[in-house]
């Protein structure tokens, strides 16, 4: 009588039935079980391995070995031969589920036998799956990093606390010039000894890298090579616990940078000269209005020497009729207003009365709020003043319709010009006094020129913006837009200027609150609106974001500020190029104004308007209107 398939041997069914004390373990096991013999079939399945099978213990017994295990995993022959040769095999196999999906298991087979000399097999295995995918995201994760490490313009250096290299991109390579052996020698020590035969101080360079190695401390320098190499070096700790392991070095190629400085320097020099030679009258004035520099044009207009006037109030060179309206154009530029066209009338010793058409521009201090100079220039014009009236009369109309460009040279003649000052006067006492300075000071100087740097990237932001704008370069895509999710991205974006100055930020928008509009020009709008209401808010203030939906089915959103708010004058220039005021934000901010133009450009983009309240001293609230 034939067997039926499935059946158990009476020697194993006594084994099985023999070792009662194994069935909690067999039964609970979270290691899927399975007893078979070598020829394939399976006596038994405990729970574990039904449920990662998917199948009952009977559908497993009946399906037998070939049903299960994935004949076509290469693996499958060496394991078996292994276990023949062995009695023992440990290692991956693919498996199939009832469902025909395949998985991968890490598997252990063994053979035993009975009293009776029948050979069983026994087989123990666990869904390796989120282990395989998280060697898989793992292996994925250090490409990305090497990909990014390759790739960047910084010359990297890991070192590891014995000395020894663990990596350097080829950047770093290319940049120091490191020979491939002293590379492949991984030992840091060669590359020490090639690099500071290099260096401009070699003892002061391998005296702070010993330090650094030892130190959980971040570091930046400079490092100077004898051919005129000039490198910026970042270093960080490698911490693992609290245990540092090693150190990673960045180095960043700063020659081109340190020779254009050095430009700088020579351009100076020039433009002194051109001052003093210049055929216009050039003057300077301090904060307190007193004569500081009067280059060789003005001594002609005036008959004055320089040495005469120097320290001396400048309203001793207005007519005594004019000295008040000059003086209270004077004042106006220490607030930072500029001149285009001002007439203002000198009076020569001989008491001739000139009439002058000045322009000029304030110069500030580092903290964008300390006025330190004002120079003007100006250009004779009496003899000519009848002659141009009417060409003057024809010209006023062509002003009017080139006054937004005009005001926009202005700014970026005027505003560009103080973050460049203050990062002139940082890289020159850099490059002059480097060797004195402390880490300290250097990182205070470096600080210094980040915020010169960010307010100029800011102001250039804004320009190029509103030159798009102003060419129609900004395409216009609406669509259906949650709103809050939008308004938390942008919240974010000026968090760290309103945590520099402790103002609370906060968002009353609705969950379902939709709007149709261009995802990119809406969050302009905010962003602008938003960072304006940061600046013009003094410490410890407040900013709320709110909306409503009206009866009209329009929405409203309000940004709303405890800040210093606005004349009724001020809101109705707001809007106007050639209208800014040159205020700046309560901690020194500087101000174009071209923001608020952009987000009013945009928001009539979108067939909507902008709503400004405001009373000075109670704070704004700006209100873009949408339609639904």
């Amino acid at each position: 009588m034939r067997k039926k398939q499935g059946a158990q041997p009476a020697p194993i069914k006594e084994i099985l039935h023999g070792v009662k004390h194994y069935e909690a373990l067999f039964k609970y096991s979270l290691d899927a079980i399975l007893f078979t013999s070598p020829d394939g079939r399976i006596f038994d399945a405990n729970p574990k391995a039904c449920e990662l099978l998917g199948m009952t213990r009977q559908e497993i017994c009946e399906t037998g070995r070939k049903g299960i295990i994935d004949t076509n995993d290469p693996r499958l022959a060496a394991a078996l031969e292994e276990r023949e040769r062995n009695g023992f095999f440990y290692g991956e196999l693919t498996l199939i589920r009832k469902d025909g999906t395949r998985f991968p298991v890490e598997l252990t087979s063994a053979i035993f036998m009975d009293e009776s000399g029948i050979k069983a097999t026994s087989m123990v295995f666990r869904d390796i799956t989120d282990r395989k995918k998280a060697e898989f995201d793992i292996l994925t994760s250090q490409a990305h990093l090497k990909s990014i490490i390759e790739s960047t313009g910084t010359g990297i250096l890991s070192v590891d606390n014995e000395g020894h290299i663990t990596h350097a991109n080829q950047t770093f390579i290319r940049m120091l010039r490191i020979p491939e052996d002293i590379i492949k020698s991984g030992e840091d020590a060669n590359l020490l000894n090639y690099v500071t035969d290099q260096v401009e101080q070699p003892r002061e360079f391998l005296s702070k890298i010993n330090k650094l190695y030892q130190s959980a401390e971040s570091d930046t320098d400079i490092v100077r090579f004898r051919d005129g190499r000039v490198f910026e070096r970042f270093s960080h700790p490698q911490i693992v616990g609290e245990e540092i392991i090693g150190r990673t070095w960045g180095f960043l190629d700063i020659t081109e940078n340190i020779e254009a400085e050095k430009s700088l320097h020579e351009v100076n020099d020039y433009l002194e000269s051109l001052l003093n030679y210049a055929n216009a009258p050039i003057i300077v004035w301090d904060p307190h209005f007193h004569i500081t520099r009067f280059n060789h044009a003005f001594e002609s207009l005036t008959g004055l020497k320089e040495a005469d006037v120097i320290g001396q109030s400048i309203d001793i060179l207005f007519p005594e009729a004019q000295k008040e309206n000059s003086m209270a154009l004077i004042r106006k530029t220490s607030s930072g207003e500029r001149w285009e066209t001002v007439e203002i009338i000198i009076q020569h010793i001989d008491g001739a009365e000139h009439t002058v058409l000045w322009n000029s521009a304030t110069l500030f201090s580092i903290d964008d709020k300390t006025p330190v100079a004002t120079i003007a220039q100006g250009q004779e014009i009496t003899k000519r003043k009848k002659a141009e009236e009417e060409i003057r009369l024809k010209n006023e109309e062509l002003r009017k319709i080139n006054a937004e460009k005009d005001k926009f040279f202005s700014i970026l003649a005027h505003d560009l010009r103080s973050p460049f000052h203050a990062l002139l006067g940082f890289t020159q006492l850099l490059d002059e006094e480097l060797t004195n300075l402390s880490p300290d000071k250097v990182n205070r100087i470096v600080g210094g020129m980040r915020k010169s740097v960010t307010n100029l990237f800011r102001l250039i932001e804004n320009l190029l913006e509103w030159s798009r704008v102003q060419q129609g370069a900004v395409p216009y895509n609406p669509q259906t837009i949650r709103l809050k999710p939008l308004v938390e991205e942008v919240t974010e974006m000026v968090k760290v200027s309103a945590i520099r100055k402790d103002i609370t930020v906060s968002v009353s928008v609705q969950e379902d609150v939709m709007i149709i509009a261009d995802a990119y020009m809406f969050s302009a709008i905010l962003r602008n609106i938003l960072f304006n209401a940061v600046k013009f808010t003094a410490e410890g203030g407040k900013v709320n974001i709110s909306t409503r939906t009206d009866e009209d089915n329009k929405v409203k959103i309000s940004i709303s500020d405890t800040g210093i708010g606005m004349s009724p004058i001020m809101i109705s220039n707001l809007f106007r190029l050639d209208k800014t005021s040159g205020r700046k934000g309560t901690a020194g901010e500087p101000s174009t104004g071209l923001g608020l133009i952009i987000s009013k450009d945009f928001v009539e983009k979108h067939g909507g308007l902008i709503i400004v309240q405001s009373e000075e001293g109670k704070g704004s609230i700006f209100t873009i209107v949408l339609p639904n």
